[in-house]
């Protein structure tokens, strides 16, 4: 099952992402713009190696205006994202995102006619449950119920990321998966160079270039690879599947938050009260049987 792979990969790589995003735009830069701009330069990269290396063929033009649509919205979503980045944690923002894999599930058997079996949906369940454990305590919730701003931010993405994910699925029944990554490369890159041919993101760009580049291009690679496993899991597997598995990242961040504050200042990670062993032990359950219904 090589889409599992993928679909296990791509939250590990988006968890480092996601660790880097909330130090940089808390405390180096509180301009999500620049980040969202960035970001779309970089998708550019897989659609500039597969044309030349002679991969991708010229599908319909139906099929060509709704990829670089559906890399558009793709870009489009990780603006209430890092806006939400500004005042709430990695940790806590994962947990609201949790609203995209039920929106995919329920768009996925009407909209797409994907229809799994009752043990896959309760695998779907658990995983989505598994991050709640993780992160839904009453404190958490109570904090984002306070922070309403990064609440209603995150619930935008997460519909944000339902279409996208929806739309990625949709293309990939439509065409192979090089000429859709392709094309939505294309669509996140063309948007991106829009914004960056604004003047004053263009300057804002090359001050957090000189500032934090390495950083900033560490992050960017680790997001784009987190991109890339994400959209071949959804050509090769169930789109549903695939964003629910893709919620074990919270537990990721858990362990990476973790770990770094063991290496590093808990200040850079902003780690919130680390939870209760008993909630990290039942997590990994609900994690692993889940993965096993899978």
């Amino acid at each position: 099952m090589l889409w599992l792979f993928f679909a296990l990969l791509s939250p590990l790589l988006w968890a480092t992402s996601n660790l880097m995003d909330g130090d940089i735009v808390f405390h180096r830069m509180r301009k999500p713009m620049v980040l969202m701009g960035t970001t779309g330069l970089f998708s550019g990269l897989p659609a500039l190696f597969l044309i030349l290396t002679g991969n991708f063929s010229v599908p319909s033009l139906s099929v060509i205006l709704f990829g670089l649509a559906t890399g558009m919205v793709g870009l489009v979503v990780y603006y209430p994202y890092f806006r939400a980045l500004e005042t709430a944690s990695p940790a806590e923002v994962v947990l609201l995102w949790n609203l995209g894999p039920v929106l995919v599930t329920i768009g996925a058997y009407f909209l797409l006619d994907e229809r799994l079996t009752v043990l896959k949906y309760v695998a779907i369940a658990l995983l989505i449950l598994s991050t709640v454990v993780i992160q839904g305590t009453r404190e958490s919730f109570l904090k984002l119920k306070v922070n309403k701003k990064a609440a209603l931010w995150m619930v935008l993405a997460s519909v944000g990321l339902a279409i996208q994910g929806l739309m990625d699925k949709r293309l990939f029944q439509d065409t192979s998966t090089v000429n859709g990554l392709t094309l939505i490369s294309v669509g996140s890159f063309a948007l991106g160079l829009v914004l960056f041919f604004s003047q004053r993101e263009r300057r804002n760009v090359e001050l957090a270039f000189k500032k934090f580049g390495p950083l900033l291009i560490t992050d960017h690679l680790f997001d784009l690879g987190g991109i890339l496993t994400f959209y071949i899991a959804v050509a090769l597997g169930s789109v549903s599947l695939t964003m629910a598995i893709g919620g074990i990242q919270a537990l990721i961040i858990v362990a990476l938050t973790w770990i770094g504050s063991r290496i590093f200042t808990k200040q850079q990670f902003r780690i919130l009260k680390p939870p209760p062993a008993w909630r990290v032990a039942l997590a990994v359950v609900l994690t692993v049987v889940g993965m096993a219904l899978v």
